[in-house]
């Protein structure tokens, strides 16, 4: 299976509410030296042999991206992704957050059956 993977960007011309929203709040978190934030989209597209990138453009041209106000990328993503089958709290949970290729020292475990789950708050 081959990953195609298209970038889709505002253009530098057309103004990035998102962007300047994340770029303004930075510094109440303690970054001042970031000038300029632009947000966009990452989309993966999987090919069930090799990739056909005459299809990936496309697709991006005519589907992914608005060709008036946003610029778009493409490239095959050749780097193995982690195993899909473990969700995101998994992955995390599994991992040494200093040394995330590490093995963490504890397993999680699973919780047993019936546990109630209860708010951080007690459910107030």
């Amino acid at each position: 299976m081959a990953r195609v993977v298209v970038d889709v960007m505002l253009k530098p011309e057309i103004l990035d509410p998102a962007g300047q929203a994340v770029a303004t709040a930075l510094p109440r978190l303690g970054v001042t030296d970031v000038t300029s934030v632009r947000i966009g989209k990452r989309i993966e597209i999987e090919f069930a042999g090799e990739p056909d990138l005459a299809q990936a453009q496309r697709i991006a041209g005519e589907l992914l991206a608005n060709p008036v106000i946003e610029d778009f990328a493409i490239h095959v993503e050749t780097a193995s992704r982690p195993d899909s089958t473990a969700g995101p709290v998994d992955a995390v949970a599994a991992a040494d957050p200093v040394e995330p290729d590490a093995p963490a020292a504890v397993a999680p475990q699973p919780l047993a059956e019936g546990t109630p789950l209860v708010p951080a708050d007690g459910g107030q």
